[in-house]
């Protein structure tokens, strides 16, 4: 059976904020990049991934790898 990646956006913002001492809300992202609010909200609540050029800015934008927006089901 193949493992399917899902959506970690949260504990990502989570991670980011314990480990670097920066809260990163959903604001933040909407006004740096200019995206869609309504977008960005669904990645917040985990409805929607993250498709590769979104997540590959937004890894520069978090300090962070871009494989960390996702992980195995089951882990």
């Amino acid at each position: 059976m193949e493992n399917k990646l899902i959506p970690r956006f949260m504990e990502l913002l989570d991670d980011i904020e314990r480990e670097q001492g920066r809260k990163i809300q959903q604001k933040d992202i909407v006004n740096h990049f200019g995206w869609d609010r309504k977008r960005v909200s669904a990645w917040f609540v985990g409805r929607n991934f993250i498709p590769y050029p979104e997540a590959w800015y937004l890894s520069k934008f978090l300090k962070c790898s871009m494989h960390d927006f996702y992980r195995e089901e089951g882990e």
